[in-house]
Formats: structure tokens, C-alpha cells, sequence
């Protein structure tokens, strides 16, 4: 989450990297918001999903790609909108929602 709030550029740092720096405008959160909505992750029935206890495993392999398809979808729209409450009309980062990067959820950081 910390990197999704931050929306660190890939040009100067990993969109996963811990480093200092957010992205300067709400064009470049997005980019850097959609480069990691892009990145492989787990989905349900695979070992690594971190929601594996509400979601139970595909039943077909067009299933399970079925939904790998549309939390795909979900993680861009949910990036838009990030951007759009963590920057506002294109200003510098909003320090409020800055602040919730640093706080684990649910005792995980994703």
C-alpha cells in the first residue's frame, strides 16, 4: 500500500521501493499506480493470495483467469482514484492521505 499511496515514477524508483520521494503530479502517480496494477500477483487458489480465506479457489483454469482478469481491472480503477484523493486538482501530494503509506492494514503491508 505504501507505494500505491506515495505513487512513486518507475523512472526514479521501483513502484515497490521504500525510498524517499513521491511522484511530483497526479500524472505520474497514475503511471506509476498502473505500471504496479500490471505486476503479476497471486490470485485465489494460488499459495500467495493474501485473501485466501474469502475467496474460494477457481473451480477451471478459465475461471481462475476470469478473475485474475477482473482484479486486474480493479487494482487500475483503484489506482485512478487513489490519485485522485492523494493529489486533488493535480497539486503536490496530499499529507494526509501521505500518512496512512506508513501504517500497516489488517498487520500486513501490501
Amino acid at each position: 500500500l505504501r507505494s500505491w499511496a506515495l505513487g512513486r515514477t518507475a523512472a526514479t524508483h521501483h513502484p515497490r521501493s521504500r525510498g524517499p520521494g513521491a511522484a511530483a503530479t497526479q500524472t505520474d502517480g497514475v503511471k506509476a499506480l498502473t505500471a504496479l496494477a500490471h505486476e503479476a500477483f497471486s490470485a485465489p487458489g494460488e499459495p500467495r493470495f493474501a485473501l485466501a480465506s474469502f475467496f474460494p479457489a477457481g473451480a477451471s483454469p478459465a475461471e481462475l483467469d476470469l478473475c485474475r482478469a477482473y482484479l486486474k481491472q480493479a487494482r487500475e480503477e483503484l489506482g485512478r482514484r487513489l490519485a485522485l484523493k492523494v493529489y486533488g486538482d493535480n497539486g503536490p501530494p496530499s499529507k494526509l492521505w501521505i500518512a496512512f503509506s506508513k501504517r500497516k492494514f489488517m498487520n500486513k503491508a501490501l
